[in-house]
């Protein structure tokens, strides 16, 4: 299921909004779980469409689908009237100096293929370093948060600045491709028009006016050189009529102050337009048409190419559709929620580490990730949260095992998180990827496993975000 743009920033407006984390279970969810459907892209389709429907008003995304259209109108208007003014001034005619082919090839035609290749060019750069313009822009402003330019800034100013700079980031990288490839579709709608502005007053001025073509330079260049650069030119459409001009025609149509245009041949002037014709048809009008198909069909593959498994993801994902049966998990017989029916969402084995300072009982812990997650314990290990280099062995053996669907770590939310804590995280993430990858999930308990305190939570999702580490947070109540 490819979502449209509309959807995708309503998805994400609606899940990061407040309260979102306490919405009750869909109706629509329920009825797909029943049917067996698991997958997260009508799932949450489906809470989307139930949240925009409870709003009722205009959302986000269509607001934004309404911007890219008017702006696609005002683009396309305005590139054909600046397009057709440019052509216009370079077609000024007073009958004592024809129109200069090199200059009007250039300003037509040539400035538009510099700048594709120059920006070509500069994405192809950004490619292989890895990253583009926001992206590049979003970190040195994280730089910035942390040298004297955010000294007037206190600790938590800094922390949430950091926190959203984060957010973003982690936004351009998963939604990137999506946002971009409309916004260069625009562009290209632009240079479509300013192309059919091109070829509107050309053949117009052709039409109603008696225009003359000449080519002239100070180089000691022949008309068999400017022949060959126009044959070479006209190559593509060369089975069209009036192709190009012939050498002969060429010959007669160069210009020379000393002997003026009077003594140049009328028909061999004429001959010059169809040739200008084509060149703004070839090389201005049918690269932006491909582009525009290419930027359509990589923002329809961006969109397709979309998981839905970044961390708020995937606690909605648990939210919505809470295991119900789990086959073999340890522990003492599960109590059944009051709930529509629902289908085991993830059925496999997992990993849990579990920090030193938790109170909570291990059998404790591997029923509640059994009830949470549906998954298997293959393996609970207690771990130095505080110290990356104190879990060697853990992680040795994690990084070994095989068939694993996630690991769940088991902090206190009470304790503040250092950065020694948020090495240990990364280090077990990376364990879990030479694994062969799966699910990170942190699970937040209060003292003594009472409820874990908001502002804590809110402390901890900060902490996630800010290190990059991409676990998908739970509380020990949830």
């Amino acid at each position: 299921m490819v979502w449209p743009l509309s959807k995708i920033v309503d998805f994400e407006c609606l899940i990061e909004r407040p309260g979102a984390d306490q919405d009750p279970i869909v109706p629509a969810v329920a009825a797909l779980s029943k049917q067996g459907v698991t997958d997260r892209s009508k799932i949450f389709a489906a809470w989307v469409d139930r949240e925009n429907h409870q709003l009722g008003t205009p959302t986000p995304g269509r607001s934004l689908e309404s911007g890219i259209h008017w702006a696609s109108w005002v683009a396309g208007v305005a590139c054909f009237v600046i397009g057709g003014s440019v052509c216009a001034g370079l077609l000024l005619y007073y009958g004592d100096r024809p129109v200069n082919v090199g200059l009007f090839l250039f300003g037509t035609v040539g400035l538009q293929v510099l700048l594709l290749i120059i920006m070509g060019l500069v994405c192809l750069s950004r490619r292989r370093r890895g990253r583009g313009p926001v992206t590049a822009l979003l970190r040195w402003l994280s730089k910035a948060l942390g040298g004297a330019r955010s000294k007037h800034l206190s600790g938590k100013q800094r922390q949430a600045a950091h926190t959203v700079i984060a957010k973003m980031e982690e936004r351009s990288d998963l939604y990137g491709g999506v946002l971009i490839w409309p916004a260069v579709a625009v562009a290209q709608i632009g240079g479509i028009c300013w192309n059919l502005g091109l070829l509107a007053v050309l053949l117009l001025r052709v039409a109603v006016m008696d225009l003359a073509f000449a080519w002239e330079s100070t180089l000691e260049a022949g008309a068999d050189d400017v022949h060959h650069i126009v044959s070479v030119l006209a190559a593509p459409w060369s089975w069209l009529p009036s192709a190009q001009p012939d050498l002969t025609q060429i010959a007669a149509s160069q210009f020379e102050h000393k002997t003026g245009i009077k003594a140049m041949n009328t028909s061999a002037m004429r001959a010059w337009w169809p040739f200008l014709a084509y060149v703004i048809a070839f090389y201005g009008l049918l690269p932006r048409i491909i582009l525009l198909a290419w930027a359509s069909w990589r923002g329809y593959k961006a969109r397709a190419a979309l998981k839905f498994d970044h961390p708020m993801c995937n606690e909605l994902y648990r939210r919505l559709m809470p295991p119900l049966t789990v086959s073999g998990a340890a522990g003492p017989e599960l109590k059944i929620p009051d709930v529509p029916s629902r289908f085991v969402s993830n059925c496999g084995k997992c990993w849990v580490l579990v920090s030193d300072e938790v109170s909570v009982n291990d059998d404790e812990i591997k029923a509640k990730v059994a009830r949470s997650y549906g998954w298997n314990v293959g393996a609970l290990d207690r771990i130095e949260a505080d110290n990356p280099l104190g879990n060697q062995e853990v992680l040795e053996v994690l990084r070994r095992s095989t068939n694993l669907v996630g690991i769940v770590v088991v902090l206190s939310a009470y304790r503040p998180p250092i950065v020694g804590v948020a090495r240990t995280l990364a280090l077990a993430r990376e364990a879990l990827n030479s694994a062969g990858g799966g699910e990170v999930t942190l699970l937040l308990v209060g003292r003594e496993g009472s409820a874990v305190d908001l502002e804590d939570l809110d402390h901890w999702r900060k902490f996630n975000a800010i290190h990059k580490l991409g676990y998908s947070l739970a509380t020990w109540e949830s």
